[in-house]
């Protein structure tokens, strides 16, 4: 008698086969369609070089920062060691607060996105922090806007950085870093050079307040050239999600 397992078996066999290939197949249309629109992927030069601004913008602040401030702290009599832990408070904030926000900005969602709010509203209180430190008359105030700089600075910085692959096609962001990385080398240099002009020139203010129009004027940028991606933001009117 002949088992029916056994003859069902090449049957079972061949389905099994044209199974595999089907899907061998339909992965490599798919790999092959990946690889044209990754081909066919351009880079937005208007949107990555806003992005890139707000790197600029970041690096000028962060460089006329550490340029500057110590040289008022000393002026205001501390200690060399109390200008040195102050000075600290921004790289403990770097390893701290800025992986923590990068983090909790994957989980935002507003009409904005998750990344541009952060940028949104907290690099306004950044530069109007930047401008209190240099025209601030104590030691008390002159410390206390160092603090909140120094922290508010490290939460923004990260989403910025997060920002450029969420809105730029994977076949093209290797150029797209360039540009934002090249902006950021230059937002230093403008912060060392054009800023040494102007403390030399009209004193700290002057080169400080170059800093926060910068920051403003990036941030404008942002809002105006950047738009993330539709699952990243919610219907105008409908309920912000905010991890917390």
């Amino acid at each position: 008698m002949t088992n029916p397992e056994t003859s069902a078996t090449p049957f079972g066999t061949a389905d099994s086969t044209i199974q595999l290939l089907s899907a061998e197949s339909a992965a490599q249309l798919s790999g092959a369609a990946t690889s044209r629109a990754n081909t066919a992927a351009k880079l937005d030069y208007g949107r990555t070089f806003s992005i890139g601004f707000g790197m600029l913008a970041i690096s000028a602040a962060w460089a006329l920062y550490n340029a500057y401030v110590p040289i008022k702290l000393k002026d205001l009599l501390l200690p060399t060691a109390v200008v040195g832990a102050i000075m600290g408070i921004d790289n403990f904030c770097g390893l701290t607060l800025q992986p923590l926000f990068g983090i909790l900005s994957d989980s935002v969602r507003t009409r904005w996105g998750r990344r541009l709010p952060f940028a949104l509203f907290v690099a306004p209180i950044c530069a109007v922090a930047l401008m209190l430190i240099a025209i601030a008359p104590g030691t008390t105030l002159t410390v206390i806007a160092v603090v909140v700089y120094a922290i508010l600075m490290s939460t923004w910085r990260a989403p910025i950085v997060a920002l450029m692959p969420d809105v730029t096609a994977s076949a093209v962001r290797s150029k797209a870093n360039g540009i934002i990385n090249f902006m950021g080398s230059i937002g230093s240099v403008l912060a060392l050079a054009g800023g040494s002009l102007l403390y030399r020139r009209y004193g700290m203010t002057a080169a400080f307040g170059a800093g926060a129009i910068i920051m403003v004027l990036a941030i404008v940028s942002l809002v105006v050239m950047v738009r993330e991606p539709r699952e990243y933001r919610v219907r105008e009117g409908g309920k912000a999600q905010i991890p917390g």
